[in-house]
């Protein structure tokens, strides 16, 4: 595993009014076996948190394949906007903000109880003495995490909780998906005063957000039929979770 470097900006302990900020790389392996990276961030205060992904970037990046001359006439822009995912643990609910073309909506999900088994084994992730903990399967995942309790937020990466102390490190069993802290800060200066506003949109269940998916590519399927492209594979990943 390589070697994982934390900077801590803070060494005071965390207090309740404190907002806690941790920086994480997420990466996924498609099939290809190409890492896909991308930046997120973890913030912490009281009894919620928001999980960014694709912080601070803006705007809208073009697909730049052989297929760009059909852009007027359909959607291939990727949206890169930052995305939240808000745990709200007093209403035992996840709300992860959905938004791709005309898409814009909550996934709302419930609140999941990964029913950790804590193991003896240890190891140092930066400065800090983590504990592995395993996961039962969850939507076709077992998890594996790296916490430590010297920072004592049952909190981490995505949907991933429940534990004695902050995820540092995770990991699922397929190794598609993994998750490294790479930055923290025990009382962060961001300015949060909307960022864990929740906003008015309309909520789907993560099933009906699949069928989503599978709406909007079938649409751009179609467009590139008429474009006269061969298509070989039409599925669709469900992604971090399997339905």
């Amino acid at each position: 595993m390589k070697k994982i470097i934390i900077f801590l900006l803070l060494s005071s302990p965390l207090m309740a009014q404190n907002t806690l900020k941790v920086e994480y790389e997420q990466t996924y392996f498609n099939n290809s076996s190409n890492a896909e990276k991308k930046p997120a961030i973890l913030y912490v205060k009281s009894s919620e948190s928001v999980y960014v992904l694709n912080p601070q970037i803006k705007g809208i990046i073009e697909n730049e394949k052989k297929v760009d001359f059909i852009v007027k006439s359909f959607s291939l822009k990727e949206k890169k906007k930052s995305t939240k995912l808000h745990k709200l643990k007093k209403e035992k609910v996840y709300l992860d903000e959905f938004f791709q073309d005309d898409y814009h909506y909550y996934i709302k999900d419930t609140w999941i109880d990964f029913k950790w088994e804590i193991t003896k084994e240890t190891k140092k992730i930066g400065n800090y003495t983590c504990t592995k903990a395993i996961s039962k399967n969850h939507r076709g995942r077992v998890w594996e995490a790296w916490f430590t309790t010297e920072i004592s937020v049952g909190d981490g990466p995505w949907k991933l909780q429940g534990l004695p102390g902050l995820i540092l490190f995770a990991q699922d069993n397929s190794g598609g998906f993994s998750f490294i802290a790479k930055k923290i800060e025990k009382n962060t200066k961001d300015d949060t005063n909307n960022l864990f506003k929740v906003e008015t949109l309309p909520r789907k269940t993560p099933q009906e957000s699949y069928q989503v998916s599978l709406e909007i590519v079938r649409k751009f399927n179609e467009k590139l039929a008429e474009a006269g492209f061969e298509l070989k594979n039409t599925s669709v990943s469900p992604g971090i979770e399997v339905f």
